[in-house]
This record gives structure tokens, C-alpha cells and sequence, in this order.
């Protein structure tokens, strides 16, 4: 910062909108909302699949709520590509002899650690079941890999231009 005449001069400025921690939210609110919100999870999820970005920790206290009921990704600090993983499913009859490498992701248990509550791992399901199985997953990898992306809209479909003439 410097001051030039009656001006004040920002070379950089970083601005965080205020959110609310999704899991805090989710205690807070009621069924209707926490039902948006667990959509509005899987969705970001998926946005993020779509850019080829891995986020890492889903927790969702990784994951904020903004003024207008979006979710979205604030912890950057383990993000990967989503190329560089390997998903792999779950075999629960195995699961003391597994072998895990450190890029391993198991997207079956993504409702069993990150959505105990069982209405919010119910809306999940019914919503976004498709994130917790691996062939999911290794399909959008092999979309990115073949240079297909999927087009990410940062507003529900019905606020989209198009459906507004």
C-alpha cells in the first residue's frame, strides 16, 4: 500500500467471502435448507470432477455456504488433480488385508465419514449416488484424459440467460 496524492494505492488485495462452514450450517437450519445444501454439495463435488480437480478432504466442514445457498470449496491445502488419483472400490469382505498407496480414494465410503447424519447421507444418495462409486469417478478422469470437459454453470439451470428470454 502507498499513498500517491489523495489516492491510496492497493497493489494486492484478497477478498474472502463470509461463508458458513457447511457442517455448522447443516445443525442450524432446517430440513428444506439442509436438503439444498446436501444437493448443493454433490454439485460443487461434480464442478469440481468436471475442472479436474481432486479436493481431497470432503469433510464437510471443508466446505461453506454462501449468502445465496451455494456451496463451495474453501480448503485448498490438499487439492490434486483428479487424473493423478486412483479410485478404487471398496471391498468390505478385504478391508483388513487391504493395501492402500497414498493417491487411493475409496468413494464408497465418502457417505460413511462424511455424511453420518442418515437424512443428509438419504438426500446424498438420492441426489448424487453416483459419487460414491469409483466407476464414476474413473469415467470422468477418462473424460479429462481424452480432452472432453463437461460444461459448469455457476447458477441453477433455471437462472441461466438462456431461460430468460
Amino acid at each position: 500500500m502507498r499513498i500517491e496524492g489523495d489516492m491510496l494505492i492497493i497493489k494486492h488485495l484478497y477478498i474472502e467471502r463470509r461463508m458458513t462452514p457447511l457442517n455448522l450450517y447443516l445443525q442450524e437450519v432446517d430440513k428444506d435448507k439442509a436438503e439444498h445444501a446436501i444437493i448443493e454439495y454433490g454439485q460443487a463435488l461434480k464442478e469440481m470432477i468436471a475442472a479436474n480437480i481432486f479436493p481431497g478432504d470432503m469433510l464437510l466442514k471443508n466446505f461453506g455456504v454462501t449468502k445465496h445457498q451455494r456451496v463451495v470449496f474453501y480448503d485448498y491445502d490438499e487439492v490434486q488433480y483428479l487424473t493423478d488419483m486412483q479410485f478404487r472400490e471398496f471391498d468390505h469382505a478385504d478391508e483388513h488385508s487391504l493395501s492402500v498407496a497414498p493417491n487411493d480414494v475409496f468413494p464408497a465410503q465418502l457417505t460413511t465419514f462424511v455424511l453420518p447424519n442418515p437424512t443428509h447421507k438419504d438426500v446424498f444418495m438420492r441426489h448424487h449416488g453416483e459419487l460414491t462409486g469409483a466407476d464414476y469417478w474413473q469415467q470422468a478422469q477418462q473424460k479429462i484424459a481424452r480432452g472432453e470437459y463437461k460444461q459448469v454453470y455457476p447458477y441453477p439451470n433455471e437462472q441461466r440467460f438462456i431461460h430468460l428470454w
